[in-house]
């Protein structure tokens, strides 16, 4: 695995969104789109260390 802060993230996510007051049409939009998010911010974080 190329990433494993990615995936770590996507787990932690996944898991907050399912135990959490999200309603079960919105949960797969949730985990997908907030992802992306993360993912993006922590490429933006590495870069700006970088």
């Amino acid at each position: 695995m190329q990433k494993p802060l990615w995936g770590a993230s996507g787990i932690a996510l996944a898991l907050a969104v399912n135990l959490g007051p999200v309603p079960t049409s919105l949960k797969a939009f949730c985990c997908i789109f907030g992802l992306v998010i993360i993912c993006l911010l922590l490429e933006k974080l590495k870069k700006t260390k970088a």
